[in-house]
């Protein structure tokens, strides 16, 4: 029947599948494109991922020194999250 709409998840565009043109939502085609396929998508991802390990690695005794030279960045940007972890924590 031509009446039946077909159901929302058929909407939902595959994992891998950002093609604007097969997406149904032109803002969420953009915004998908951006954090894929742009220097500054990938690098605020690497840069949270990095905050998250320094996070954690901080947690389990690390020293800043040994943190930063892991997530390859530099010991004042790991002291800056880790004291803000601490104040999120409190």
């Amino acid at each position: 029947r031509n009446d039946v709409k077909a159901p929302f998840f058929l909407a939902i565009p595959l994992p891998g599948c950002y093609d604007k043109k097969k997406m149904y939502s032109k803002v969420l085609a953009d915004r998908v494109r951006e954090l894929k396929e742009t220097q500054e998508g990938l690098a605020a991802g690497e840069m949270k991922k990095a905050k998250e390990t320094a996070i954690e690695l901080a947690g389990r005794g690390m020293t800043v020194l040994d943190i930063a030279d892991i997530v390859k960045v530099s010991v004042n940007l790991v002291q800056e999250w880790l004291s803000g972890s601490r104040s999120l924590a409190k």
